[in-house]
């Protein structure tokens, strides 16, 4: 049921984002709206997959699995409605954040993605690292800094990757104070692999992108 409440929750704190960000984006009002659905939908299912991936079953939610199979996804998305694909997945990295951090709320909630325990007194009383929580305040703060790189306007179609490296960067790091880590053919915990193909294909990414950019400007010149 928490589940649920914070889906619906994050959906709406989505969407506001998105309408906020769709002038800085360029994506016109009714797009906007027509996106927002498609995203939790399709976040949702592809965080199944995910859980699918890591542990065989379909009903669990792994969170990475909207950080990178989103991508792929709204590829076709952009092309049925028309839209940028790199302006559209600028507006959607900073729309996923608050919707990670609210999920993370719900872990809280639930007990699960704990952190390692802290101190454990002789009562059973124990006090963990509150992982879910710092996870949860990493998601809001990488919000406003994507924002922000988003409203100087000189990154255009570089938001998401910049979203999976920082955010890949900052899950790695955290993920060593996890209390549940679950290693991926018993040689690297699943979070700290996920990390690193993130940052790896956001590097990737804007490299693309920056590349592409400089030719065009060459063209530009030449002409």
């Amino acid at each position: 049921m928490l589940t649920y409440i914070a889906l619906v929750v994050s959906t709406v704190v989505m969407l506001a984002v998105m309408l906020y960000c769709r002038k800085y984006c360029e994506i016109s009002l009714v797009k906007t709206i027509i996106i927002a659905p498609i995203l939790m939908l399709a976040g949702v299912e592809c965080d199944h997959l995910m859980n699918y991936i890591e542990q065989g079953y379909w009903s669990g939610m792994s969170f990475y699995g909207s950080v990178l199979f989103l991508p792929i996804v709204f590829i076709l998305v952009a092309l049925i409605l028309r839209v940028p694909y790199g302006r559209m997945m600028d507006m959607l990295a900073i729309a996923a954040c608050p919707t990670l951090a609210l999920m993370k709320l719900n872990c809280f909630l639930n007990g699960c993605c704990y952190g390692f325990v802290l101190k454990e007194y002789e009562d059973g009383l124990t006090i963990r690292f509150p992982s879910q929580i710092v996870e949860l305040i990493n998601g809001v703060i990488l919000m406003f800094v994507l924002l922000h790189i988003l409203k100087k306007g000189n990154r255009k179609g570089e938001i998401y990757p910049l979203f999976m490296i920082i955010y890949g960067t900052t899950r790695f790091i955290l993920n060593f104070f996890r209390g549940d880590l679950r290693g991926f053919l018993w040689i690297i915990p699943q979070g700290h692999l996920w990390s690193l193909i993130s940052v790896i294909i956001g590097i990737i990414w804007i490299t693309v992108v920056k590349e592409r950019r400089s030719n065009k400007d060459s063209c530009e010149v030449l002409n």
